[in-house]
């Protein structure tokens, strides 16, 4: 039988749904903090649920390195850097001081076992019913079945009031050139990062979950495709094809298909031609460019931003000196041009720490994700998306978990074998 997540981690995935840049996180800053500190709150229960009281110490050590980090950086970034906003800094302290470590704290103490076979497929498959009825409501909507039953005020590049589908379809953008049919963002303020969470969503499921459900992946890749991203469209056939080849089931029906050598052929001749026409396609053909214009523009702003304050960047929060526009679109480029490499420390250790475990345990799979994190943390703007935290966290404690499970049997061993742990046994076997 199958483990089962418990209600304290049902709460967890909740709110880091929530927390995914949705609609009610950006409703106000009060609302976004709320979320934050209930999210941090339920990793901490969930720490507490896990681990002996008297070890607690022992087992946040790994948390605590990466939060004394996070605060050099932070203290480093207020006493050198330059004209900081508050409550941007604030949230990055309650992200990377806070989120993050507890996040690697609980991932490293439940092991690797329990969090593919458990937390993860929780998070997808509760993300997949959420995709499933929203891709229901609207395309009911847009076949103007249903009409949007009440609206929601949001604070995103200024007041904002989106039209809703009962609370699960936000009207958040229109797709240009079709008439009348809006993107699907589902819960989320905008089609990229609605896009990011779907894509997340998938790489876990096919990459990190114990066990794929095609259901699931069926879901997370029409809800993909209906977003309208042109990022999204384009990393998508990536995702499914490095799937494809590092499957063992479809790399088995290679080895023993009658046809074997020709359709292995031919398979990696579509993905090497189809993917580049794929994205050239969808790239060359958007009716309207204003869009990738206003991101040319913005990468370029952010990098002469990084470069005039390659340390400390110009502000943490400070969106109109790093980018003329006060607009950004690259999570990494907008983590340089605020706070400069110091800031970019917390996101890139995870991340290199991911990929060396990747590497030296011959984890193709785990290699695919980690390179999907790094391209999503470069071309969106995740930085302050707590889903990101997530995935750093899962990234930094692969090694955690295997270090700290070894120490843990190491331990148990000697104890095991110790001449009292003898003596107890002989008596309580004689008695």
């Amino acid at each position: 039988m199958p483990r089962k997540g418990s209600i304290l981690e049902c709460v967890s995935v909740i709110l880091l749904i929530l927390c995914a840049h949705s609609v009610y996180f950006k409703h106000s800053t009060t609302f976004s903090a709320l979320l934050e500190a209930a999210l941090f709150f339920s990793f901490f229960l969930l720490v507490l649920r896990r681990t002996d009281p008297y070890r607690l110490l022992r087992v946040l050590s790994p948390g605590l390195f990466l939060s004394a980090l996070s605060s050099f950086v932070l203290v480093a970034e207020i006493l050198f850097g330059n004209d900081f906003v508050p409550g941007y800094l604030l949230q990055r302290i309650m992200l990377l001081c806070l989120i993050l470590p507890i996040a690697v704290v609980y991932f490293s103490i439940s092991g690797k076992e329990y969090i593919c076979s458990v937390y993860l497929p929780l998070c997808t498959q509760l993300s997949s019913v959420l995709c499933g009825i929203g891709l229901c409501l609207w395309l009911a909507g847009t076949l103007h079945l249903i009409q949007p039953s009440f609206v929601l005020p949001v604070q995103w590049g200024g007041p904002q009031r989106y039209r809703s589908y009962f609370g699960l379809v936000c009207l958040t953008q229109l797709q240009i050139g079709m008439h009348g049919v809006w993107r699907f963002t589902s819960i989320f303020v905008e089609a990229p990062l609605a896009g990011f969470f779907i894509l997340t969503m998938l790489a876990f499921e096919l990459f990190l979950c114990s066990k794929t459900h095609w259901r699931r992946c069926v879901v997370f890749v029409i809800a993909a495709v209906c977003t309208f991203s042109t990022t999204t469209i384009v990393l998508l056939p990536i995702l499914l094809a490095g799937y494809a080849l590092t499957n063992p089931s479809i790399k088995y029906w290679f080895r023993h298909s009658a046809f074997q050598t020709y359709a292995k052929v031919l398979f990696v001749v579509a993905i090497a031609v189809c993917i580049p026409l794929w994205g050239h396609y969808a790239v060359s053909h958007k009716s309207n460019v204003a869009s990738t214009t206003a991101h040319i523009s913005q990468t370029a702003q952010g990098l002469n931003s990084f470069l005039d304050s390659p340390i400390v960047g110009k502000g943490i929060g400070n969106y109109t000196a790093a980018f003329a526009d006060g607009g950004q679109t690259s999570g990494l480029l907008s983590t340089l041009a605020q706070g400069g490499l110091l800031l970019a420390i917390p996101y890139l250790l995870p991340i290199f720490t991911g990929f060396a475990h990747a590497i030296k345990s011959r984890n193709i799979q785990g290699l695919i994700f980690v390179v999907f994190i790094s391209v999503e943390f470069a071309i969106v703007f995740i930085d302050s998306s707590c889903l990101f935290c997530i995935a750093l966290a899962l990234l930094y404690s692969w090694k955690l978990t295997s270090r700290t499970n070894d120490i843990y049997s190491s331990v148990r061993d000697i104890c095991i074998s110790s001449p009292i742990a003898r003596t107890v046994a002989s008596r309580d076997g004689n008695s």
